[in-house]
């Protein structure tokens, strides 16, 4: 694996964990809901019946373990990520990586930020990427 391509498993990780996150409050919201509503040819629809709560609830107690497992994994890359960063020579360059791997800024908001051009991002952040991969040998 490449060095850009774990510091990428950040964010695919974290949006994971969101976007379960949100399943499991729409399971939530569904399983509270009570009242059933009658169309105009009098059947009833959107009620549930206790085994259909019951289901739902297995499903949301399912999706938190998920959660937590995709939570510890989070830790341990980010805790990898961070000495990965730490380890670079240039405060310049440890501040791309923070910003753009961790506070999920933009190529264009970082130079900005730092007050250098979008060119010079891109090249600190390439030899950022080669010194990380020269210092931990399981990347390529």
């Amino acid at each position: 694996m490449k060095v850009k391509e774990y510091l990428r498993e950040i964010r695919r990780v974290e949006t994971l964990i969101q976007m379960k996150g949100e399943q499991c409050e729409k399971l939530r919201a569904l399983a509270v809901y009570k009242k059933g509503k009658i169309d105009p040819n009098g059947a009833i629809f959107g009620s549930i019946n206790p085994q259909s709560r019951e289901d739902i609830m297995v499903k949301m107690i399912d999706l938190g373990d998920e959660i937590a497992r995709e939570i510890s994994k989070l830790l341990e890359i980010k805790q990898k990520a961070m000495r990965m960063v730490d380890s670079l020579s240039d405060a310049k360059t440890v501040s791309i990586f923070n910003k753009r791997y961790f506070l999920n800024e933009t190529w264009e908001n970082i130079a900005y930020d730092l007050g250098i051009t979008f060119q010079w991002v891109h090249e600190l952040h390439k030899r950022g990427l080669i010194e990380i991969a020269d210092k931990f040998p399981e990347f390529d």
